[in-house]
């Protein structure tokens, strides 16, 4: 199972969105129209391939905006 649809399937976000940022995303939210600073804040690790994923969400319009990586050798 790809790592996305756990995301998918576990919260109630509508609409998920891949970014390059590791931290944070600056987002201009569609349902207030302001620029929300979205943390990405939590994580999902998967052990065999050691894939994580990086997320957080717009808590106005409920998406949610991704990172994968993976883990490195020091952590």
């Amino acid at each position: 199972m790809d790592m996305t649809e756990i995301l998918r399937s576990a919260g109630r976000a509508e609409s998920f969105v891949h970014t390059s940022n590791y931290y944070y995303e600056n987002h201009i939210c569609k349902k207030n129209g302001h620029n929300i600073k979205v943390r990405l804040d939590y994580t999902l690790l998967y052990d065999v391939t050691e894939e994580i994923i990086r997320f957080g969400m717009c808590e106005d319009c409920n998406t949610c905006f991704y990172h994968r990586d993976f883990k490195t050798a020091g952590l």
